[in-house]
């Protein structure tokens, strides 16, 4: 173990790292469609479609799906067939390479229906027969067309869709024509009874009966049906009981993924019983048998995202809401930039020499009793030189004493008529002075904290515009069902919502007006259904309440089971009067991320026990009201400071742990030092983090600075108040070595080792402080 102190500048950062290197996978099913789609026919003729398919995708995957072409010409022995399809695929990669920065989906599709019309043509040329060309014209606009469909989907896949009805209809009918051609491909490969293409189809019609209810399980139905008769006519009547079976089986899409499942095979088998056993029954009941076996063993999460990217909507206000709060951050940002450089300019104008004491005098009094405004002119034994220096040392002795009696001028002004005025007119210039300085030094301070108000404004505004951004996909069907869930449960929302984060984790949050606490029963059962819905286990839900009365809102947050779940043990001890003037606190903000505060009241009883408090109750609300971690301490760190005009304080030592990464962000204001134990591969080694930042209510303008580190279930961590001195962190880290000890063994040993430590001194019994220990670590689930 080696133990190593980091100052701020020495602490690194984890950054994601951006893999630039092709995914092997993607290579691989690339290939893999396009040794399917090269077979498929239509009207007894091979298709278009792998041409259509190298123009939709990057020219290292076009390539590919090119190689699986070829590779399926080979198998089948059909090279010479499909020369026409194999020449145009092999142009449409060059062209893809030559003009890989094109990326409108209609020049795309233009493209390669053009070079699919030039080399079928000059194949056919030898005919001569002109409804061959009528043919192949046809068929080139058919290659456009799929290959618009399938750029339109690879791109609503990625990015969603706008809330136009017009788009809604369009990203519903290129997803529904790039299925049926996956259908079809897949159709023509069959092994005994078994057919792909049935197989896809059962999976896909449960899995929109699933997302989508009735209508979702009727319309993939149909497009199943549509695309076995593309393929092969007698696949027709499986279709229908397909259709029949997402029907059915949309019908309990809120009961969750299983009952979905469930009734999708009593269906299907059901339906083929109806119909008195057609030929092909076998073949259909051993393929949705599979299709439902693959449903029931898939996690959605693999395909979920993307079938979210395809279907849902991003509303185009939801756009101009958060716009409208990125502006307005950068108004608010630019206020404070000007607050700011007024304030500088009045410092500076504050700190330029003022007029000298001595000169005010002589202006005001001396002018006054003697026309002249020199002691010479009345007292010629006084020379200029004596005259300046009497003046300078009553100057001087109002500025020490803050005021100056008659008594105590300088013997030079002994024989001075107006000795009484020049007494009174140094304590009042004096005076003025001292009023006009903490006039000056208000106003400074004011506008200083406006600055950083405005800038905490800021930054709570841009953590709100966050909220809003496209990367979180809310699915409205699900959001829907959700709602549904509620009301079952007797809870009217107001809101609620279903989205995605950029890690593709499920969230649900609701807004209910409701002015009691909702009874723990009805809470479990919203979550477990919740649950059902989303196909995941979901955690115990996060709550906040604002308001009171009829206005009083509250906001329910799930999410997902995390890697990661925390073990925080916290201990604190009382120096006097069974009040401590720390305080602490550990929530989750429904997100994943996992807050602890520690924070240290000045001095002792219940004052400090106030202030902390207040550092800790403010801190929460302000995260979880979604302001963001640095946004609040700004804020707070202001507040307080307008609060404290005999410059109290209250250090705040704040740790945010992302429970799905182990991601870690540790905050500190003038708080005690962090012990970290992590680990690099197989070895162990200890970090002590300390601060350079200022304490929360001493400046508005205070300085944040953040380190990161990411946690594992074999890293541990120690955060203390200044109560546990220095002396410490050597225990502490023996401690954190010893793997066998629990974070509830840890605090008591560190409180214990400090009482100790403490009772070997009077001295130190008499200068004893508050203590609090917290130790953290994460156990991986």
């Amino acid at each position: 173990m080696q133990t190593k102190t980091l100052s701020p500048s020495e602490v690194q950062t984890n950054q994601p790292r951006v893999h630039t290197a092709p995914n092997i996978c993607a290579v691989i099913a690339s290939a893999a469609a396009g040794f399917l789609i090269t077979n498929v026919k239509i009207g007894g003729t091979l298709s278009p479609f792998l041409t259509s398919l190298i123009s939709a995708l990057t020219p290292l995957y076009g390539t590919a799906a090119l190689f699986g072409g070829i590779c399926s010409a080979l198998v089948t022995g059909s090279v010479w067939k499909c020369i026409a399809e194999l020449s145009a695929a092999v142009l449409t990669v060059i062209y893809c390479k030559i003009f890989s920065r094109q990326k409108g989906s209609g020049i795309k599709a233009i493209a390669a229906g053009l070079i699919y019309f030039i080399c079928a043509s000059a194949v056919s040329a030898g005919s001569g027969d002109w409804v061959l060309f009528a043919a192949v014209f046809f068929r080139g606009l058919m290659c456009s067309a799929a290959s618009y469909c399938m750029c339109e989907t690879k791109r609503l896949a990625r990015g969603g869709c706008s809330d136009n009805g017009n788009a809604k209809m369009n990203s519903v009918f290129y997803a529904g024509i790039v299925y049926m051609i996956i259908i079809a491909a897949l159709c023509s490969k069959t092994v005994w009874i078994i057919n792909a293409g049935r197989i896809a189809a059962g999976f896909c019609t449960a899995a929109a009966a699933r997302k989508f209810g009735v209508r979702g399980g009727g319309a993939v139905g149909v497009l199943s049906a549509s695309a076995f008769l593309l393929a092969e006519q007698s696949l027709g009547r499986c279709g229908a009981m397909l259709a029949f079976a997402g029907l059915a089986s949309g019908l309990y899409h809120i009961r969750g993924k299983y009952a979905v499942n469930i009734c999708f095979i009593c269906s299907a088998f059901g339906i083929t019983a109806a119909a008195g056993m057609p030929s092909g029954t076998p073949e259909f009941i051993a393929d949705m048998g599979i299709a439902a076996a693959l449903y029931c063993l898939i996690p959605e999460r693999l395909y979920m995202p993307k079938l979210n990217g395809i279907c849902s909507v991003r509303s185009k206000g939801e756009d101009i809401r958060s716009d409208r709060l990125g502006f307005a951050a950068q108004v608010l940002e630019e206020v404070g930039n000007d607050v700011e450089t007024a304030s500088d300019m009045l410092s500076r104008c504050t700190e330029a020499p003022d007029e000298k004491i001595s000169d005010i005098v002589r202006n005001t009094v001396c002018g006054k009793y003697c026309s002249q405004r020199k002691c010479t002119a009345v007292f010629c034994a006084v020379s200029d030189k004596t005259a300046d220096d009497c003046f300078k040392a009553a100057e001087a002795l109002a500025e020490s004493k803050g005021s100056v009696t008659c008594g105590e001028l300088p013997t030079g002004f002994d024989g001075c008529r107006a000795k009484a005025q020049v007494a009174y007119a140094c304590t009042h210039a004096m005076e003025l002075r001292a009023l006009q300085s903490r006039k000056s030094a208000f106003v400074r301070r004011f506008l200083e904290g406006a600055s950083e108000q405005l800038s905490a404004s800021c930054g709570i505004i841009m953590s709100m515009a966050e909220e809003l951004d496209p990367r979180f996909k809310e699915d409205f069907s699900l959001s829907e069902s959700a709602a549904r869930i509620l009301a079952d449960c007797g809870i009217e929302a107001k809101s609620v919502s279903v989205a995605f984060d950029s890690d593709l984790h499920p969230f649900a949050e609701a807004y209910i007006c409701r002015e009691k606490k909702i009874p723990e029963p009805d809470m479990a059962e919203m979550t477990e259904r919740l649950g059902l819905l989303l196909g995941y286990e979901l955690s115990k839900p996060a709550i906040i309440c604002c308001g009171e009365g009829d206005k009083r809102i509250m906001r329910i947050r799930w999410r997902t089971e995390a890697s990661y779940t925390p073990d925080c043990r916290i201990l604190a001890f009382a120096a006097e009067s069974g009040v401590s003037g720390d305080s602490h606190g550990c929530f989750e903000d429904g997100r994943g991320n996992y807050y602890i505060i520690l924070a240290d009241g000045m001095g002792k009883g219940a004052r400090a026990a106030a202030e902390s408090s207040m550092a800790v109750n403010m801190l929460r609300r302000l995260i979880l009201s979604g302001a963001g971690l640095e946004s609040a301490i700004r804020t707070l760190n202001v507040l307080m400071t307008a609060a404290s005009p005999d410059e109290t304080f209250t250090t705040a030592d704040i740790m945010e742990i992302n429970l799905y990464s182990g991601a870690t962000r540790l905050i500190k204001m003038g708080a005690a030092p962090t012990v970290v134990m992590l680990r690099e591969e197989e070895t162990a080694y200890t970090e002590v983090y300390s601060d350079c930042s200022a304490p929360l209510g001493i400046i508005a303008s205070a300085k944040i600075t953040e380190e990161h580190f990411t946690l594992d279930s074999r890293s541990r961590l120690v955060m203390t108040t200044d109560g546990i001195g220095p002396e410490h962190m050597g225990y502490i880290t023996a401690l954190l070595e010893n793997e066998t000890l629990t974070c509830e063994q840890i605090c008591d040993k560190i409180m214990a080792a400090s009482d100790e430590n403490e009772l070997s001194s009077e001295e130190k019994m008499r200068r004893r402080d508050d203590k609090t220990v917290a130790a953290v670590r994460l156990y991986k689930i």
